[in-house]
């Protein structure tokens, strides 16, 4: 009986799992990693700086929140 157990779960259960990095904002797999350094409004620095991992949605939607020069992409009329 121990080995039809054994024989069945190695189909379903994965011993060795890699570690995927997931987006700290939405969980989708991560593709890339955004270092965020916090000053004042005189550009004196803050000892806090956040590292975290964003899809690249997430990480078009920071531009789009945060970057001054971002500009959308044109929408073409069909």
């Amino acid at each position: 009986m121990r080995t039809v157990f054994g024989w069945i779960k190695q189909f379903f259960v994965k011993e060795n799992k890699e570690k995927i990095p997931k987006c700290y904002k939405c969980g989708l797999m991560a593709s890339i990693m955004v270092f965020m350094e916090i000053k004042t409004i005189e550009l004196e620095d803050i000892d806090d700086n956040i590292l975290v991992q964003l899809c690249s949605y997430c990480h078009t939607e920071l531009h789009e929140l945060y970057d001054k020069n971002y500009i959308p992409p044109i929408i073409k009329e069909e």
